[in-house]
């Protein structure tokens, strides 16, 4: 077990400094070609610039992402779980990405149902894990593509297409009761032999790609361990060519107003 451990953590390690190594030497290149000459060809010089900022500003959200996974693992993340409203939150994380999606014609859409129970969950938390998700759905989707996100209330139980969009089924106690959320696009899909490695850390189906759209590889391994960190559960599904869902169940709440703050 120990071995197991050092053999994983020497793996970290090489993947993280492999990852930070790749900007940083970028910012290098770019910043020594402007010193040995490059300031005088000023059409140069903002071009250089330019890539040396989109270089340190992957670079900062890549510490971050790093900084935000380390401490949702070790449980450093304090969780204020309460009723929380998915309209409104569902509204927000879709209005942080709507203009990633306006400048790629995608038409991204909020479809929640108002009388939706509240979801028991970390208000801050939930509009992160949304927020990666519709990310990702943009960023994997063509020109002209859709993104959706919806939520629906699930019986106690049932299989996850056993949608219900009401109140609460009949004789079912709050606390049997479970939220879906579903983040949809008609993107690329992932192949059916990278979809269980999806969410690992730095796990790219695409690595160059990957990297020039700005992804730090880390987006759907802090997805994970927010939901499992909510009690939770998530699962995604795709098809090369044909798009990807992403299901995520918590908890609901109880029948009352929810949060909206």
């Amino acid at each position: 077990m120990a071995r197991e451990s050092e053999r994983l953590g020497r793996v970290l390690l090489n993947t993280v400094s492999h990852e930070l190594r790749t900007p940083l030497t970028a910012i290098r290149g770019y910043a020594e070609t402007l010193l040995e000459g490059g300031l005088e060809d000023r059409e140069e010089f903002r071009k250089f610039v330019q890539i040396i900022y989109r270089h340190a500003d992957r670079l900062g959200r890549l510490l971050n992402d790093l900084l935000d996974l380390s401490n949702i693992e070790l449980e450093r993340t304090p969780l204020s779980v309460r009723p929380v409203s998915m309209v409104d939150v569902a509204r927000q994380a879709s209005a942080m990405l709507l203009p990633q999606a306006e400048r790629k014609s995608i038409h991204l859409v909020a479809v929640v149902p108002d009388e939706l129970p509240a979801v028991m969950a970390d208000r801050d938390r939930l509009v992160q894990i949304l927020v990666n998700l519709i990310d990702n759905a943009v960023k994997y989707t063509p020109e002209g593509g859709k993104v959706t996100v919806g939520a629906a209330l699930l019986p106690p139980g049932g299989p996850g297409d056993s949608e219900q969009t009401g109140g609460a089924p009949t004789g079912l106690r709050p606390a049997d009761r479970r939220i879906q959320i579903v983040v949809e696009d008609t993107g690329i899909g992932i192949s059916e032999k990278d979809l269980p490695r999806i969410t690992e850390r730095f796990y790219r189906v695409d690595k160059a790609r990957s990297r020039e759209m700005g992804g730090t590889g880390l987006g759907l391994a802090i997805v994970k361990h927010l939901v499992q960190a909510h009690n939770g559960s998530l699962t995604i599904e795709s098809q090369l060519g044909k798009g990807t869902r992403v299901r995520v169940v918590l908890p609901a709440g109880p029948s009352s107003q929810p949060s909206t703050g």
